[in-house]
């Protein structure tokens, strides 16, 4: 057959192209709880990208959160021929696309968005560290914080253990498998300021203050336990993208203004003497989501109206609305019974939700009140507990407009949606 053109010759290659999903990665039987879970805030792992190397859960600092965004085009062929991918589709797998790991870059930084930036960009930080430190590979910080100030707007933090920590720069932070934050007190991991700020891949066993006007996004970490509120965002733009939020006695979430709250697990948090236990909303911008969510087992006190064991709104959030999220378990102490205590409190709505309630009560808009079935039974922190079961009611019951195109584990979502942040793959 003649070709003739560019169009045609890209017609032809293309044709002869099939998109590698080796990067999948397997999951237990859904039906075996005695699977072993996987680590739930790893990077090494690879959140799953589309083709072009976008991370589709993830909104690019200037953008609007809309319909579940897919490529436009195929991202282009490269045939065995590295050179040919570049920019936020660096690596040739027969077609370029982003990267999934940071083993899979030259400097060993992988970028949310699949881009490998270059080790000159690249601030790194490790505790076992020598006298001499300038930041580089061979010679990194011992601290965090010896980090934020320099040039190098990444930083790359490997296994450890580090202190507080405040970032009042626009840094993109990453942690590599067992990189933890371990801060001495309350509100002692620190974004402010009015800068862009990513966190990702750690494990925090403290809580996280946003405050100076931040516009801050933590991404795929583990963040608990602690006596304090785990994210507590009094002041500036919140982004929780794929968090773990377990075991603040505080409460679990504030949040007083815009928000994106999207795939995350919210469970075990607040005590017998809060007013709410996994998320208090003050104030919301318009623009504001939370959607994909799993919100359960959290606790409150329960004694006046606005009261609810899984989320609480004020007067100043009563445009909220949640979508495609499941409550359920959240309880009250006065009773310690989940069907008759509010799984979210009056003044906001949820739509395309699983809620738990009493026998016979009516479930509000496309909302179902069925047990999720979740993978495992009991009330463990793990977020494997809270992974579906085949069978679950949850399935294609959510929602498309708005929704995350991947789910708590970076693995893609259907057309149709499950509720609540695991999507049953495949």
């Amino acid at each position: 057959m003649r070709v003739t053109g560019v169009v045609g010759l890209w017609a032809l290659l293309l044709s002869a192209c099939t998109f590698d999903t080796s990067g999948l990665r397997p999951r237990a039987d859904r039906g075996d709880a005695s699977a072993q879970p996987e680590a739930s805030a790893d990077l090494r792992d690879g959140p799953v990208a589309w083709p072009d190397g976008r991370f589709p859960d993830l909104v690019p600092s200037g953008d609007t959160p809309g319909d579940r965004p897919r490529p436009d085009l195929p991202p282009p062929p490269c045939l065995g021929t590295p050179s040919l991918c570049q920019g936020k589709t660096p690596i040739c797998d027969g077609v370029c696309r982003g990267c999934r790991a940071h083993s899979e870059c030259p400097a060993g930084l992988c970028r949310s968005d699949g881009s490998c930036p270059a080790a000159s960009e690249i601030s790194f930080v490790d505790d076992d560290c020598g006298s001499s430190q300038d930041g580089s590979s061979k010679s990194p910080y011992c601290k965090i914080g010896d980090a934020v100030g320099k040039t190098p707007p990444y930083i790359l933090v490997r296994a450890g253990t580090y202190g507080d920590l405040t970032v009042n720069a626009n840094k993109e932070i990453y942690g590599e498998a067992g990189a933890i934050i371990d801060p001495s007190a309350c509100d002692k991991i620190v974004l402010d300021g009015k800068f862009e700020v990513l966190l990702a891949g750690f494990k925090l066993k403290g809580n996280v203050l946003f405050k100076g006007g931040v516009r801050g996004t933590l991404l795929r970490n583990e963040i608990g336990p602690s006596e304090c509120v785990g994210v507590n965002g009094v002041d500036g733009e919140v982004r929780l993208e794929r968090n773990l939020v377990f075991g603040h006695t505080a409460g679990g979430v504030f949040l007083d203004g815009k928000y994106r709250v999207v795939n995350n697990i919210i469970v075990k948090n607040g005590k017998g003497e809060l007013t709410w236990g996994a998320v208090k909303i003050v104030a919301n911008d318009p623009s504001s989501l939370f959607i994909n969510n799993t919100v359960a087992n959290n606790e409150a006190k329960g004694s006046n109206a606005k009261e609810a064991g899984g989320v609480r709104c004020e007067a100043g959030a009563a445009t909220a609305t949640f979508v495609n999220t499941i409550f359920w378990g959240n309880t009250f102490s006065d009773t310690g019974d989940p069907t008759k205590d509010r799984q979210y409190g009056p003044g906001c709505t949820a739509s395309f939700s699983l809620e738990q309630l009493k026998s016979g009560a009516t479930p509000g808009s496309n909302n179902l009140s069925l047990h999720p079935l979740w993978l495992a039974t009991g009330l463990d922190t793990s977020a494997y507990y809270y992974r579906l079961q085949a069978g679950s009611p949850a399935k294609n019951k959510g929602t498309a407009a708005n929704a995350p195109a991947v789910d708590y584990d970076g693995e893609p979502r259907d057309a149709i949606p499950d509720i609540g942040a695991d999507e049953l793959f495949p």
